[in-house]
């Protein structure tokens, strides 16, 4: 596995040598890494890879059985979800269908105790970010997808979250608004500087959207790096036939110095059809 620790000058997320079993099974083993400060961040793994499980210990759902979770330097595995300052967007959007969008978005700040001038000010500004204003008056029901997508984002970036969880957010969305989505997720990120983290199996929103990618398989972090790193330097085979499309060939090892090897033949290389995008 590669560095899992974030180099930069501040830690939004600890993940200290976390595991979790569900009776017999052993969703996570001994996982560690770092999530740096504003960093758009992606779990990305197939089915029952553990990815989902360590989200909703991000969140406060599920509670490790070994190792701690630390937010901003604090430790808060005891600590319940409401009193993190961590949202989470649902792949099913979650939205209350019986209330008006503007509603929607201002339920968690009275749940806060937001004086009502403070609230009326916030839920503008977010539905005015998401492109959503003139629908305020709207109930979930009479949405699109990317619609009610957009409203489930400003309802958990409204309360000004230090970390904002997304389970598969595009999944149920089609082709297109889903690379649409990916471009307003990003830009979103950025405008609000809070720090990401996303969860997907699919490789191309991984490849398109990240600054840095943890690989999961079988319950463990296979790989940690930037997109040209997961993409181009995989370190295992998992990761090599995960991620991008790979040929692999049986060769004879001929020689081995350090890191390089020689070979009667080379041992695998990427399609050149899809890269990640350049940043």
């Amino acid at each position: 596995m590669t560095e899992p620790h974030f180099t930069g000058d501040k830690r939004a997320i600890e993940v200290k040598s976390v595991s979790k079993s569900f009776g017999a099974y052993q969703a996570l083993k001994s996982v560690s890494f770092d999530i740096g400060s504003n960093e758009f961040f992606t779990m990305l793994g197939p089915s029952g890879c553990g990815k989902t499980t360590l989200l909703r210990m991000l969140a406060g759902f599920e509670s490790p059985d070994a190792g701690s979770i630390l937010l901003n330097g604090k430790e808060v595995v005891a600590i319940p979800p409401h009193k993190r300052r961590v949202n989470t967007v649902f792949q099913s959007y979650a939205l209350f269908p019986h209330m008006t969008l503007e509603q929607n978005v201002a339920y968690g700040l009275e749940n806060l105790g937001w004086e009502q001038g403070r609230i009326k000010t916030r839920v503008g500004e977010m539905l005015e970010r998401v492109h959503m204003g003139p629908m305020a008056r709207r109930k979930p029901a009479q949405l699109s997808g990317g619609q009610r997508q957009r409203i489930a984002l400003a309802r958990a970036l409204a309360p000004e979250p230090e970390v904002l969880l997304l389970d598969e957010p595009l999944s149920a969305l089609d082709l297109k608004l889903r690379q649409a989505m990916r471009d307003e997720l990003r830009t979103l990120q950025r405008d609000t500087g809070i720090t990401f983290v996303f969860v997907t199996h699919d490789q191309e929103e991984a490849l398109d959207m990240s600054d840095r990618i943890a690989v999961l398989g079988g319950g463990e972090v296979q790989q940690i790096g930037t997109p040209a790193e997961i993409y181009e330097e995989p370190v295992n085979r998992f990761v090599a036939d995960f991620v991008g499309e790979t040929n692999f060939l049986d060769v004879e090892v001929l020689d081995t110095t350090g890191r390089e090897a020689t070979s009667a033949r080379p041992l695998a290389f990427p399609s050149p059809c899809r890269q990640p995008a350049q940043r």
